[in-house]
């Protein structure tokens, strides 16, 4: 929301238009030059700067538009000097907004019948109406409305203004008489202006008709060309704010109101942007509601609308405001509803860029995603899939669920935009398809065509509810994962507010199917890629650690101690009657006699230790996590005593002995390959003694 980018003054403060100020100035400068001006300035103790003051689209207190009469007079030495100011209004203005305004009415006749409105593009402190109109004279009533106190230099500002209207017509000054005025202490101020008829009808000579003709010609092409400049800023401005801001600026400019407001809504889903001039902050939305509710074509002397509307889209409203009754200039309407053309062109142009950026970069995210996958393991592809998703689709939350192929549930691989603490609560979620309340299998299926499914707070589903209700979220999407007509899995889309980003669309679904259906071809290269990285890391027969992966846990661990020289165990085990079992039993009995000792190898330690089979009947641990020695002992004895009761090959029972050779980081060796030797010698020493079990350690 934006109000009064360009204006600092407060909304209520607006009474007089800086053509007022702009005529002071202009005074000034012409008796006295720049440094007249910038004592005026002085004087008159002003917070605006000259720049303002000279831009008739802007406004100044009352107070600050006497203090500048006052200051006037004084640097001027001119008595008469805000009647002065007034009668070279025209000269002036010659060219600006407000001239061409007054010369649209054609005649200082219709000028003064309508000078209820003119009245309102210079001031909103006071009221003029007409009480009588005759063939060259007309007589004025003006009262200065409640709240503010007349003055003096006002109203001979006024009374300058009136007699030098006709010269707008090519016609000489009106001769204009003050009969009583409030200034001086009467109800009311009134006044008579009378002009020659027979000089205005000289115009009807045909030279005469054509420079004036001619002159407002000019004024009006001038003022095109302030439409043209204004369309063309619009135009190249990228940004939709700024192209607002510069839309109610531009209003401004052309249409005289003390209030401006802009309402739109850039897209049907959006909240309504608004944008205002000389409206306070405490009145922009009800303003707002009222602009956007108003029946346009209600005549209404306080509101000027014009729809800011497209060939494909309606926009929302521009409006032009006065506080009490005052009124346009019928060429205003069309003045404004220009603009709104314009403001309705710059958002097409906005939005269309903004579309076109954004289809870029859905699709760069889809190109980027799809080559995130190669060589990327399944988790690998969870994880891109989650942070791809809200390139593609509004959304403030993602988890994605890959099918347990053991038990069948959805289990939650991978999220984005949880928090810690909710996405704990998240990734414990599995999704049974059985028993949720929605069959993931069948119902993201509609006759083998896969779609997604939109569900709110009460959907009857209960993990659906589990996952709105655990993250504050009001809408979820369901989009499936499918691969050859099978489930995979399946990404879950959530929205806080408003829950309506989330709508059921076909654009939704070619959205999220589209990147499912790249997900799901990942994951099974994925799935390869795992079951590969697995093989070339584990030993075929048992399952085990092979001697690469082992390395690798080994400097691992040693990086993970290196610094605070935290020691960890190193077990070396060799089975000694392996031969005679294979020499007796054949290789596949000797094949299942290594399966089970990996096994229960495997139950002597814990999750976070490391069991390979370096080859043959060779076996190695790495005890990740010692205090002392002393548990690196008491587990070399617990491998040991694993071997003591006998292996069944199937009919056939035999008991296999080890020897169990073990060393310690840092005491032993630094290096693999020397802890390693350490760790041989130890076994082959317990291995010459015929010991099953190993002998007692003495650190170094």
């Amino acid at each position: 929301m934006s109000t009064d980018a360009r204006s600092p003054i407060a909304a209520s403060q607006r009474h007089f238009a800086c053509s007022l100020t702009a005529g002071i100035i202009g005074r000034v400068r012409s008796q006295g030059g720049a440094p007249a001006v910038l004592r005026l300035l002085v004087l008159a103790n002003t917070e605006h700067t000259r720049e303002y003051l000279e831009e008739y689209s802007n406004w100044v207190s009352r107070d600050e538009a006497v203090a500048l009469f006052e200051a006037g007079q004084q640097v001027t030495g001119e008595d008469a000097f805000a009647r002065l100011v007034g009668e070279t209004a025209v000269r002036q203005y010659a060219g600006t907004p407000v001239a061409t305004a007054l010369r649209s009415l054609g005649s200082i006749e219709e000028l003064l019948r309508q000078i209820t409105a003119v009245t309102s593009k210079f001031s909103t402190v006071s009221e003029t109406k007409v009480l009588e109109m005759g063939d060259g004279h007309a007589q004025l009533e003006r009262h200065v409305r409640d709240g503010f106190a007349p003055h003096r230099m006002l109203c001979d500002w006024s009374l300058g203004l009136l007699g030098a209207a006709p010269m707008l017509y090519g016609s000489p000054p009106a001769t204009v008489e003050e009969h009583c005025c409030q200034a001086r202490g009467d109800d009311r101020c009134l006044v008579t202006v009378t002009w020659d008829p027979a000089l205005v009808a000289q115009l009807a000579d045909p030279d005469a008709h054509i420079a004036a003709l001619e002159a407002q010609l000019a004024s009006v092409c001038a003022s095109l060309d302030n439409v043209y400049a204004a369309a063309g800023d619009l135009i190249a401005e990228d940004d939709v704010q700024v192209t607002l801001e510069n839309i109610t600026a531009r209003s401004a400019t052309a249409v005289s109101a003390p209030r401006y407001l802009l309402a739109v809504r850039p897209k049907p889903s959006s909240a309504v942007e608004i944008h205002s001039r000389g409206v306070a902050q405490e009145d922009v939305q009800r303003l707002a509601d009222k602009v956007l509710s108003a029946d346009p074509n209600e005549v209404n002397n306080r509101l000027l609308l014009a729809d800011i509307r497209s060939h494909d889209r309606s926009y929302g409203r521009l409006a032009a405001l006065y506080d009490d009754g005052q009124g346009f200039f019928p060429h205003e309407r069309q003045t404004l509803e220009h603009y709104a053309r314009y403001a309705a062109n710059a958002l097409d142009r906005s939005i269309a860029l903004a579309e076109a950026r954004r289809g870029h970069a859905e699709t760069q995210a889809l190109l980027d995603f799809a080559r995130s996958l190669a060589g990327a393991s399944s988790h690998k592809v969870a994880r891109r899939l989650a942070e791809a998703v809200p390139q593609l689709v509004e959304c403030d939350r993602v988890a994605v669920f890959f099918r347990h192929r053991p038990t069948g549930l959805l289990r939650c691989v991978a999220t984005q935009g949880y928090p810690e603490d909710l996405d704990k609560r998240v990734r414990a979620v599995a999704i049974d398809p059985l028993h949720t309340g929605i069959d993931v299998g069948g119902e993201l299926l509609d006759n083998d065509e896969p779609h997604v499914a939109v569900f709110g707070r009460d959907a009857s589903a209960p993990f659906v509810n589990t996952l709105l209700e655990g993250v504050a979220s009001r809408s979820l999407v369901l989009a499936p994962i499918i691969l050859r007509g099978i489930v995979l899995g399946a990404t879950a889309v959530a929205v806080d507010v408003p829950p309506h980003r989330l709508r059921e669309s076909r654009e939704l679904d070619d959205r999220l199917l589209g990147i499912g259906a790249q997900a799901a071809v990942g994951m099974e290269n994925g799935e390869l890629i795992d079951r590969i990285s697995y093989q070339a890391r584990h030993d075929a027969l048992t399952g085990l650690a092979n001697r690469s992966f082992f390395s690798e846990r080994f400097e691992q661990v040693l990086a993970a101690r290196r610094d605070n020289r935290a020691p960890f165990g190193l077990f070396y085990v060799d089975l000694d009657e392996f031969k005679l079992v294979n020499d007796v039993h054949g290789h596949q009995a000797g094949d299942e006699l290594l399966c089970q000792v990996a096994a229960r190898l495997l139950g002597t330690v814990r999750e976070q230790d490391t069991v390979a089979r370096l080859g043959g009947d060779e076996f190695a641990i790495i005890l990740s996590d010692a205090a002392n020695p002393s548990q690196v002992d008491a587990a070399a004895r617990r491998v040991a005593e694993s071997f003591e009761q006998g292996f069944k090959l199937g009919a056939t029972e035999v008991q296999v002995n080890a020897s169990v050779g073990r060393a310690i980081w840092p005491y032993d060796a630094d290096e693999l390959d020397r802890l390693m030797q350490h760790a041989d010698a130890s076994m082959y020493s317990a291995k010459r003694v015929g010991a099953t079990r190993a002998e007692p350690h003495a650190a170094s």
